[in-house]
């Protein structure tokens, strides 16, 4: 019953197929993760590491965007300061005009690791 995917529609779900695909022949997927729901991945490439995942969520869309819209309330704000003291924790909605929601959030990882985590969601 869903409408036919518009020509940037197609070219987008082509581009994440051509992105697993690297994904698969760079990436070397971390041991842990093999019995897990979350498939992990590393390597090197430049000079730099990259990590990444892939998983597939096996929810309603108005579950999963309620968890995005529902992430910037009290409750998880206090939380994210209990683990992660002063770290940053930025959300912000409706990027530019856009359907988009953008986390900018630190965590604490270990005693002497800090890493910060960006995330750009758009429907």
């Amino acid at each position: 019953n869903a409408p036919k995917l518009t020509e940037d529609e197609e070219e987008m779900l082509g581009k994440l197929g051509d992105l697993e695909t690297s994904l698969i022949e760079k990436g070397k997927r971390m041991r842990g993760s093999l019995k897990e729901d979350v498939d992990k991945f590393l390597w090197r490439e430049g000079g730099k590491v990259w990590g990444s995942y892939r998983l597939i969520v096996d929810k309603s869309a108005k579950e999963v965007l309620s968890w995005a819209f529902e992430n910037d309330t009290y409750v998880n704000s206090k939380q994210h300061s209990k683990e992660n003291g002063s770290l940053v924790r930025a959300i912000k909605k409706n990027v530019g005009g856009s359907r988009s929601r953008h986390f900018r959030v630190g965590k604490k990882l270990t005693a002497l690791d800090n890493r910060l985590f960006e995330n750009w969601y758009s429907w």
